[in-house]
């Protein structure tokens, strides 16, 4: 017999009750667990495919997580200090086939005079200690791991978690409350770093002002950021701000899509866009009501394989960067003091044609920055299909 409207609701508010007096009284009283709560809950969606109150029982649902001192939900734990982190526990990591293919890159641009730099961007834990009880978790020990064997193979390093602790940086200050990303305080710091060492040992004549932060408008938008790891709790309360870096001096850009031609490879005809920084980078900055942010927002053109020209800056060289989504605002920094920036984000389709790029291409510096998250997060049942897995130089 089908349910009538009323005794649909009846028994809805029943359930709510239940879910209620368990996140109220489940610490005290010792008898309500994780799996009865979920029962219950799966109960309403069972009659309802969007229940009524949907927020108000995510919400509730977080409570009672917290409540009964759960911590760990959808694939996020809850750190002692009350940060969230998507979980990390993947068996297969491809530390050796990945620093081959670096170094294989690497020894492939200096065939061709270009020099290579491998930086570290660390994940937003400084150490364990904030780890749950009986909770492991081997996003730094992979890193170091990678950064050792690389090392070892002779390539060049820049290791930012080891710069942040000599700055003295407040891990849970330079990364987002409820994603894994750094934010873009953290981004202009790095470049800061990136900056000085490109100086100092590759030849560049970079002017330290242009990363100095009074170089920069700072437009902060109120709880406007639901991050990917605050997504998956579905609890609207975690939205956090997000900090938007404008340059105050004046930059015009145009940007161009390297593989908008399957055919071409890389050769650049047509424009994407082009403009000032805000214009080209951070448009939404330009709008008056914005109701929500994306990590994606501080950086129009971060997927893809793109080529960034400053038409202004002072400093005409070309650079190639290659990195995961923490250069979202990054490479926007590095590309306002260069006249030529070519930006690959690491993607196992886009990798791919990276070498019959590369073969018409030539840099003053070719950079590699891949986050710690990343290194331990992303994995494949094969090499071949791996996030980093970049192919092999043509006359290998």
């Amino acid at each position: 017999m089908k349910m009538t409207k009323t005794a649909k609701i009846n028994r809805l508010c029943a359930l709510c009750c239940v879910l209620a007096f368990c996140a109220l009284f489940a610490r005290k009283t010792g008898f309500f667990y994780t799996e009865k709560f979920l029962k219950v809950k799966a109960d309403i969606e069972r009659f309802y495919a969007v229940p009524p109150k949907k927020d108000f029982l995510y919400r509730l649902f977080f409570d009672y997580i917290k409540i009964t001192n759960r911590k760990h939900i959808n694939g996020v734990t809850i750190l002692n200090d009350g940060r969230l982190m998507l979980d990390v526990d993947h068996p297969i990591i491809y530390l050796n086939e990945r620093a081959d293919a670096i170094t294989a890159l690497k020894e492939y641009l200096e065939k061709k005079d270009t020099p290579f730099l491998y930086i570290r961007a660390p994940s937003k834990l400084r150490d364990n200690t904030q780890l749950p009880k009986l909770y492991d978790n081997d996003i730094i020990m992979n890193a170091d791991r990678f950064t050792a064997l690389l090392n070892d193979r002779g390539v060049d390093i820049l290791d930012l978690r080891e710069q942040m602790t000599c700055d003295n940086l407040n891990f849970a200050d330079a990364f987002f409350y409820g994603d894994h990303h750094w934010t873009a305080e953290t981004a202009l710091w790095a470049f800061g770093k990136v900056g000085m060492i490109m100086n100092d040992k590759y030849g560049f004549q970079l002017d330290e002002k242009i990363w100095s932060p009074q170089e920069y408008d700072f437009f902060v938008y109120r709880k406007e950021f639901l991050g990917s790891e605050s997504s998956r709790i579905n609890d609207p309360r975690l939205k956090e701000d997000i900090t938007v870096i404008i340059p105050r001096f004046h930059t015009e850009f145009e940007i161009y899509n390297k593989i908008a031609d399957e055919n071409n490879n890389g050769t650049v005809t047509e424009m994407a866009a082009s403009g000032g920084f805000p214009d080209v980078f951070t448009p939404k900055v330009k709008n008056k009501n914005n109701e929500a942010f994306t990590y994606a927002d501080l950086n129009s053109f971060g997927s893809g394989f793109w080529q960034y020209k400053n038409l202004t800056a002072r400093e005409q060289k070309k650079i190639l960067l290659v990195s995961d989504s923490f250069a979202y605002p990054f490479v926007t920094y590095l590309a306002s003091a260069l006249y030529c920036v070519d930006y690959l984000y690491l993607d196992n389709a886009t990798n791919k044609k990276l070498y019959p790029i590369l073969e018409n291409e030539n840099y003053d510096l070719a950079v590699f920055l891949v986050s710690d998250f990343v290194i331990s997060y992303y994995t494949a049942p094969s090499f071949e299909d791996d996030r980093l897995f970049i192919g092999s130089p043509p006359y290998r």
